[in-house]
């Protein structure tokens, strides 16, 4: 999932320059240059901002708003504002994103993890409770950021996880997060394309392959930030299928006996995947999970014991 930006940023608006290093007055004029330039949420994005370059939480930010900034986290303040204007994703700017109640590491090098993708974990976790599997092995294609592989380790903690990408930075970041949440002695990372470097078979297998179409990241209705995160790991061909069509079609060797899949997918390739899986895997249970919001966002398979 490397990177490459697809559309030029848009001209940025005039940079911050704090006359004021108090909190409560740093965070008013963030929010008003953030607001000011089109960016949605300019109060949540500025506490964050603001938080971030002061390493505060925000009940100092505040129950202290008469705390004055130092010169460098001022300076800090100001780039940080000047890099989110370009239309950088905030949670490069901040460094981190959260996701299934933990706090991970982000950067260029890897996807901006998305709230839906935490429907993969609740269904594999719910799966492995009702399996009851002892010591699931649980492999993460295409991980990323290491967000689930990361999380699936720390909510299973009996497991052994294996984590693949075909991107050396990406599992160069997955590997700090593993370490940062204190389970990297349990998770494998092997750099390979899809599973092209794993052996053996795993209980529970996750993937959130790229989707996006390849048009749609050229056209003029692509977000912004959206061109600061890596292609690869956004780009899912002219029909959204092409990294869909090699992953379904390797993983009855991958899948164990009794095992699952949990897939994320875009509800304009469901149809596609659904017949790709049901293809490739005659004897496995297909089907197709929905978010909180009914769209269909996981592909469900699972092998007979």
């Amino acid at each position: 999932m490397e990177h490459a930006a697809t559309v030029k940023p848009p001209a940025v608006p005039p940079a911050l320059r704090l006359e004021d290093q108090r909190l409560g007055y740093a965070l008013a004029q963030v929010r008003k240059v953030i607001g000011s330039a089109g960016i949605p949420d300019a109060g949540f994005e500025a506490r964050q901002l603001v938080m971030a370059a002061a390493g505060v939480t925000r009940e100092a930010l505040l129950t202290d708003p008469d705390r004055t900034l130092t010169n460098d986290e001022r300076l800090a303040l100001e780039t940080m504002v000047r890099r989110r204007l370009s239309r950088e994703p905030l949670q490069y700017v901040i460094g981190q994103v959260e996701f299934y109640g933990r706090s991970f590491k982000v950067d260029s090098r890897v996807l901006i993890p998305r709230p839906e993708t935490e429907l993969l974990i609740e269904q594999a976790l719910a799966f492995a409770g009702e399996q009851n599997f002892p010591a699931p092995r649980v492999l993460d294609i295409g991980t990323g950021s290491g967000v689930i592989a990361v999380t699936l380790a720390t909510e299973l903690p009996a497991s052994t996880v294996v984590a693949t990408d075909i991107s050396l930075e990406a599992l160069a970041v997955a590997k700090e997060n593993a370490q940062l949440l204190a389970v990297a002695g349990r998770i494998e990372f092997v750099h390979c394309s899809l599973a092209a470097g794993v052996s053996g078979t795993f209980e529970i297998v996750v993937c959130n392959p790229p989707y996006v179409l390849t048009d749609f990241l050229s056209g003029p209705d692509i977000q912004p930030e959206l061109g600061f995160e890596p292609r690869t790991a956004l780009d899912g061909g002219r029909d959204g299928m092409a990294v869909y069509r090699p992953l379904l079609g390797g993983l009855d060797s991958i899948i164990a006996p009794g095992g699952a899949a949990f897939i994320e997918i875009d509800p304009p390739v469901t149809e596609q995947c659904l017949a790709e899986a049901k293809s490739r895997l005659p004897e496995a249970s297909v089907s197709v999970l929905t978010d909180l919001a009914g769209l269909e966002r996981c592909l469900l398979i699972e092998l007979p014991h």
